[in-house]
């Protein structure tokens, strides 16, 4: 019961993320991590990179969740960060594979 009763609270906070129209919020986490990326520090915008690549990927725009991870080359130093960041990494990598796989893309 405790179990339940926490997946459904989860599930109630995440309903805002459906609610609004994909674009909606791939534009909303777009300006975001661009304020990031202007007055962030590193940690933070690798972060707000990966936020934006896992929105993008997320909302079935395969195509540019990965041009952007692959412009922004996280792949050669995420061994070096911390490990919140590289769980986000995985499930940026996670995301990415499974819009693939929406579009038809896995052989």
């Amino acid at each position: 019961a405790a179990e339940r009763a926490a997946v459904e609270a989860s599930v109630e906070r995440c309903s805002w993320a459906f609610d609004s129209s994909a674009r909606d919020v791939t534009l909303i986490v777009g300006d975001l991590s661009g304020y990031v990326f202007k007055h962030g520090q590193s940690r933070q915008r690798v972060r707000a990179a990966l936020a934006r690549i896992f929105a993008l990927a997320t909302h079935d725009d395969f195509a540019a969740a990965r041009d952007l991870l692959l412009m922004s080359r996280l792949q050669e130093s995420i061994d070096v960060t911390d490990v919140t960041t590289r769980v986000l990494y995985n499930r940026c990598m996670a995301a990415l594979g499974l819009a693939a796989f929406r579009r038809g893309l896995v052989r």
